[in-house]
């Protein structure tokens, strides 16, 4: 056995033990969803997945919530897909807030399946447009923070305009940002030439995309 099997093995024999201290009922599938009937590299994002939500209830000493194996399979399921850091950090994030008793509240059924229907370059997308929300206390009286324009995303992130508005559309259909219009360039003689340019597209956060990004980023969201 290599050195690198080895700690993975380690590291799934914790996994295993954590998804029997956090089900609320026996899960016999668990060792073969874990192990047997994937693949190394979906193992490996499995292990990860559970153990930096583990280690994150740890550091706020939070004991977990017990789940239904109807939550925790799928959620564990999809995240095995997830390779990419930032991605794969939503999901254990998604894991934590179901299991952080006091955070449970502010995570839907939807987000599992609606996270998974995100790539790796939507993910950094969508952090983007949170990004620029306004603060709760804004939101309460109607302010919902400035929208973005897709050139500014593909400009923030590093992204051709395609890949940046391809992304967005993805969002959109998710139900996580809307589109509000277009945005052209100030004192453009003929300002309608940008109402179907892909890069002038505008499009804001919605109180669901909020709700979504927040629920996906507990390591920022709960304070030690």
């Amino acid at each position: 056995m290599t050195l690198e099997s080895e700690a993975l093995s380690k590291a799934l024999e914790a996994a295993k033990d954590y998804a029997d201290s956090i089900l609320k009922a026996p899960l016999n599938q668990v060792g073969g969803m874990l192990a047997d009937t994937v693949g190394y590299w979906r193992l490996k994002n499995r292990v990860r997945l559970m153990l930096k939500a583990k280690e994150w209830l740890e550091a706020r000493q939070i004991k977990p919530e017990k789940l239904m194996p109807d939550i925790f399979v799928p959620l564990i399921e999809d995240g095995g897909n997830a390779e990419d850091e930032t991605l794969a950090g939503m999901f254990a994030s998604l894991l934590a807030t179901h299991l952080d008793p006091q955070q449970q509240e502010n995570v839907h059924p939807s987000y599992t399946k609606v996270l998974a229907q995100i790539s790796p370059v939507d993910a950094k997308v969508l952090l983007e447009y949170r990004r620029y929300v306004s603060y709760a206390g804004a939101r309460e009286v109607g302010l919902r923070g400035g929208g973005l324009p897709v050139e500014m995303i593909a400009k923030e992130l590093s992204l051709p305009i395609r890949v940046a508005f391809l992304s967005t559309l993805n969002l959109w259909r998710l139900g996580i940002i809307e589109r509000r219009g277009y945005r052209h360039p100030e004192q453009h003689p003929i300002p309608t030439v940008f109402e179907n340019s892909p890069e002038h597209q505008l499009y804001v956060t919605t109180e669901y995309g909020i709700a979504f990004s927040d629920a996906c980023q507990y390591d920022k969201r709960v304070s030690n």
